[in-house]
């Protein structure tokens, strides 16, 4: 297997290796799979627990109807993520193991990242400690670190979009609206989730990866708090008006936090910390973490606050019951997603497959091994 990333690499976004096990992608489809649990739903799909028949492994597969995605006007978006996906080699960001599609859905098949979502532990336990939520904002800075310096913005920063992993470690998952942005150049498209929109996405007068760092401010100050830092309309609708109000910050917040988060939320996006090239430089500079050894959080050498208990490959205990109790298999012993609908549109170039079956049994251990560093050390 060739080299996912080295040491004295250059580029941190690298492509994986090829296969050569003796099938190929073009041999890889849904009945490869057998499926045990729904694990999550979304707009356009959904995701389920499944076993990778060729070796065993447990993964969690994303299922999205072609349809849904034309009828949204999302196959250019869908496309991004899977090209963005297969690119990326960090740490902090799920791993994408393979992609392929059928006649009327797409598949793309990742890591099962088994502790659940960040929304399910702050709702669950609302207001963090300050050193519980300082660890999970490290972790994210040097995830937006990665992206910002490989031109990708993220535009989609929630809880329910950051994993945590049985090691304790976060992984951020779902780029369906991350786009390639260069030069800090702007973009006008008005998408993201609505509580942790950034002000000038409504403005109309164009935004960059400045807005990524707003995102973070909202999550950082949910963890804190255990609410959002603005009131929104119940019924969901945008109101640029929400961000005139002061935010509010209790007198428990440590004095350092306060001020990451004041500077993180700062309505003018020429003014906010994180703004403009190497950004993420700025972020990590200040006062709040002035204790702070990156090069040990980078390399997952931090102490997590919470580990996941989990009693084996299979437990789903950290995902949504209303989810995990839905049959996945028809009354003929035959998995939902493989009901086929109308026809749609091939995918070109949609395919791909991560590693052989051997290779991705052996790909933890190498890294382990060889001390990777996933990061560019310019």
């Amino acid at each position: 297997m060739g080299k996912l990333c080295s040491k004295k690499s250059q580029n941190p976004l690298l492509e994986p290796s090829d296969i050569n096990d003796g099938y190929s992608s073009s041999k890889i489809n849904e009945k490869d799979f057998t499926p045990l649990k729904l694990i999550g739903k979304g707009s356009y799909g959904n995701v389920y627990l499944v076993r990778f028949n060729k070796n065993n492994h447990i993964y969690a597969m994303k299922v999205l109807s072609k349809s849904l995605l034309r009828e949204q006007n999302q196959e250019t978006n869908t496309k991004t993520e899977r090209n963005l996906m297969v690119k990326m080699n960090c740490p902090f960001i799920v791993n994408i193991k393979f992609a392929f599609q059928s006649e009327s859905k797409l598949f793309i098949v990742e890591d099962f990242v088994q502790g659940g979502d960040l929304f399910l532990h702050i709702h669950t336990n609302p207001k963090f400690s300050n050193e519980k939520a300082k660890f999970y904002v490290i972790e994210l800075i040097l995830a937006l670190e990665f992206l910002h310096k490989n031109n990708m913005l993220y535009r989609d920063l929630k809880p329910e979009n950051i994993l945590i992993g049985v090691d304790g470690h976060i992984k951020l998952t779902d780029f369906g609206l991350s786009k390639i942005l260069k030069n800090y150049d702007k973009t006008y498209t008005i998408c993201g989730t609505v509580q942790y929109l950034a002000p000038e996405i409504l403005g109309g007068e164009g935004y960059n990866n400045a807005v990524d760092w707003w995102s973070l401010g909202c999550i950082f100050y949910e963890m804190l708090v255990g609410k959002f830092p603005f009131r929104f309309q119940k019924d969901g609708q945008l109101n640029s008006d929400v961000y005139k109000k002061s935010v509010r910050y209790p007198s428990y917040i440590d004095e350092k936090a306060k001020d990451l988060l004041i500077k993180l939320l700062e309505n003018d996006p020429n003014k906010r910390l994180g703004k403009g090239e190497n950004g993420w430089e700025d972020v990590k500079a200040h006062p709040y973490f002035s204790d702070v050894d990156w090069d040990q959080a980078k390399n997952k050498k931090l102490k997590p606050p919470f580990l996941p208990k989990v009693e084996n490959e299979f437990d789903i205990k950290y995902f949504e019951k209303t989810f995990t109790d839905e049959p996945v298999c028809n009354d003929n012993g035959e998995a939902l997603y493989n009901e086929e609908e109308e026809f749609e549109e091939n995918y070109k170039g949609f395919t791909y497959v991560a590693g052989s079956c051997n290779e991705l049994k052996t790909i933890v251990s190498q890294e382990e091994e060889n001390d990777i560093y996933l990061f560019d050390e310019k």
